[in-house]
């Protein structure tokens, strides 16, 4: 595990807080802010091999949709009376439906 020292260095505290931050749940939040590491410098540095062309992807340009999951409870709510669907809504499904099977 990595010591605390290496972790005020890293500045972790204020990343959790960053990242809890952009939670969009109070659960989330907290999760954020509990995060601890768990690799040791071996495996960090072998899990460094798959960020990098990660790093290049968003030099290039791209930016990944975190956080753009679309509202669904008025679509399920409209759903569950029995309305029909507008093509937005429909999209708002396939996004979420997507995102969920990508993992």
């Amino acid at each position: 595990m990595i010591n605390e020292l290496t972790l005020e260095k890293l500045q972790w505290t204020q990343l959790c807080e960053a990242l809890a931050a952009e939670a969009n749940t109070v659960e989330g939040h907290h999760t954020c802010l509990t995060l601890k590491p768990r690799f040791d410098k071996i495996d960090i540095e072998l899990r460094w091999q798959d960020v990098l062309p990660l790093r290049d992807l968003l030099r290039s340009g791209y930016r990944p949709p975190i956080g753009e999951l679309p509202e669904m409870h008025l679509i399920f709510r409209a759903v569950s009376l029995g309305q029909i669907l507008e093509g937005e809504s429909i999209w708002s499904v396939f996004t979420l439906l997507f995102v969920c099977n990508s993992r």
